[in-house]
């Protein structure tokens, strides 16, 4: 019998794109992607909106990137569900608000 301590050495293979990790390389590369059409948005904004705030700025550059995102995809229709259950989180937010004033 040994006394010897058996260590496994452990691989973890993850992929990092802008601070964030990813399992794998199909999710990293499309994490690239968008961040490809976020660039160009920011482009976009910059020169059509000099006169917004950089956050407002910011704000039209993610969605002409996730446009761009919906673009590259093919263009898929939002499933059922998640359209529902978006529409119902809104009306609530709303609701919500109106009983506030």
């Amino acid at each position: 019998m040994s006394n010897e301590i058996k260590i496994n050495e452990v691989q973890k293979t993850s992929y990092e794109v802008d601070g964030k990790l990813y399992k794998t390389e199909e999710a990293a590369n499309a994490a690239l992607e968008a961040l490809a059409n976020v660039e160009q948005g920011v482009a976009f904004a910059a020169s059509q909106f000099p006169e917004l705030a950089p956050r407002a700025q910011r704000t039209k550059a993610n969605l002409i990137g996730a446009y761009l995102d919906w673009l590259d995809a093919g263009e898929p229709e939002l499933p059922e569900a998640e359209r529902e259950h978006r529409i119902a989180k809104a009306d609530a937010k709303r609701a919500k608000l109106e009983s506030q004033d």
